[in-house]
C-alpha cells in the first residue's frame, strides 16, 4: 500500500492526487484537509443563497477571499457573498455572519461603501416584556460616516423584514447603542440593527440575534434568603 498517497490526498489538500480523490469522494469541489477549508458563495438576495454551488475553496485563516474571475457582475446588479467553513470531516457550518454585499450602478461601477457594520448585537428580554438591543460601532476605517441606525425585526413571524423598520436611533460617534422594542408575545422574534448615512446607503448587514419567549412556560424561582438549619 502507498501510505505516502494516502496522506496527500486525504490531508495534502490542493494536489494532483488530493483533487481527484476529494472530488470523487464529496462528488464536488470538497477535499479533505487537516484544517477545513472554507468555502465561497454567491446570490442575489439573502434567502436565495445558493449553497449548492461552490464557487471558490480556500485555506482556512485566508486573508483574502478572490472570486473566480469568470463570474459576470451586471451593471445595476446587486450580489451577496457568503464565505463558510468546514472542518476535516466537511460538516459546513450553517448561518450569514461572513456575508458581503456588492452593488454596481446603471453604469457598471462599483457603488460607494456604506458605513461600518455594527459589532456585539445582543438581544434580551426585560421584566417589562420589552426586548432591548444593544451594540458597538467603531467608526475606525470607515468609508461613510453613519447618520443613524434602523432597527428591523421579523414580527415573531419569519425571517426579518428589512423593508420597515421598526425604530432609529441617531447616531453619536463610537460608542455602544441601546433600543427597546415593544413588549413581545409568545414566540420567537429576530432583530438585525443596519448604519445608515446620509444617501440612504447602509451597511447591508443582515446577521440577526433572536430572542425567543414561551409564556407557557413556569417562571423559574429565585432565592430570596437562605440560612444553615
Amino acid at each position: 500500500m502507498d501510505v505516502k498517497f494516502y496522506k496527500e490526498a486525504l490531508f495534502g489538500g490542493m494536489t494532483s492526487n488530493g483533487f481527484k480523490l476529494g472530488t470523487v469522494l464529496s462528488g464536488g469541489w470538497f477535499w479533505l484537509r487537516n484544517k477545513g477549508c472554507m468555502m465561497l458563495y454567491r446570490g442575489e438576495d439573502f434567502s436565495v443563497m445558493d449553497f449548492e454551488n461552490i464557487l471558490a475553496v480556500f485555506e482556512i485563516g485566508a486573508e483574502q477571499i478572490e472570486a473566480p474571475a469568470w463570474l459576470e457582475h451586471k451593471a445595476g446588479g446587486r450580489y451577496l457573498y457568503a464565505v463558510r467553513r468546514a472542518n476535516i470531516c466537511g460538516d459546513e457550518e450553517k448561518g450569514l455572519a461572513a456575508l458581503s454585499v456588492l452593488e454596481f450602478d446603471d453604469e457598471g461601477n462599483l457603488e460607494a461603501a456604506g458605513p461600518n457594520r455594527v459589532f456585539g448585537l445582543s438581544a434580551e428580554v426585560l421584566a417589562t416584556g420589552e426586548a432591548e438591543l444593544v451594540w458597538f460601532y467603531n467608526p475606525l476605517g470607515q468609508k461613510s460616516e453613519p447618520v443613524s441606525f434602523k432597527i428591523y425585526s421579523n414580527g415573531g413571524i419569519g425571517e426579518v423584514d428589512f423593508e420597515s423598520e421598526i425604530g432609529v436611533v441617531n447616531y453619536k460617534g463610537k460608542g455602544f447603542y441601546r433600543f427597546k422594542a415593544q413588549p413581545l408575545s409568545e414566540g420567537r422574534y429576530l432583530f438585525a440593527v443596519r448604519a445608515e448615512n446620509k444617501s440612504g446607503k447602509d451597511d447591508g448587514m443582515f446577521a440577526t440575534r433572536g430572542v425567543e419567549i414561551d409564556f407557557t412556560q413556569p417562571q423559574q424561582g429565585k432565592i430570596i434568603s437562605a440560612e444553615a438549619m
